[in-house]
């Protein structure tokens, strides 16, 4: 066992001890057809993780181009996000703007996301 898988198993811990809990929902079956739209049935599957959910610095919202309403969600390693989905945490929705995985040597330990309303 590595560091790197002892801290893994670390992160999870803390933040499903201390995190809440993240929906992530997932769209599948629809498929776009230029010229009358989307077709097919659309199914939403809802995967459950802990993360947590900060506010931006100010030096932050100063240095990018973060908006003010974004907020910076990190989630356990049980489940990868993608940018298609639809993050829900205490009743709101968000939309990836961009996911980081951190994961030195290979094991990823959290996914850190820029998250818009």
């Amino acid at each position: 066992m590595s560091i790197y898988t002892r801290s893994d198993a670390t992160v999870i811990r803390l933040l499903t001890k201390y995190g809440q809990t993240v929906t992530l929902k997932r769209s599948s079956g629809l498929t776009l057809d230029p010229i009358i739209g989307a077709t097919g049935t659309e199914t939403v599957t809802e995967i459950e993780t802990k993360g947590i959910v900060q506010e931006y610095s100010n030096k932050e919202l100063e240095q990018s181009a973060i908006q003010s309403s974004d907020r910076k969600i990190t989630l356990t390693s049980t489940q990868e996000p993608l940018l298609t989905d639809v993050i829900s945490v205490g009743g709101k929705d968000f939309k990836p703007i961009r996911i980081e995985t951190m994961n030195p040597a290979g094991v990823i330990l959290a996914y850190k996301i820029q998250a818009r309303i």
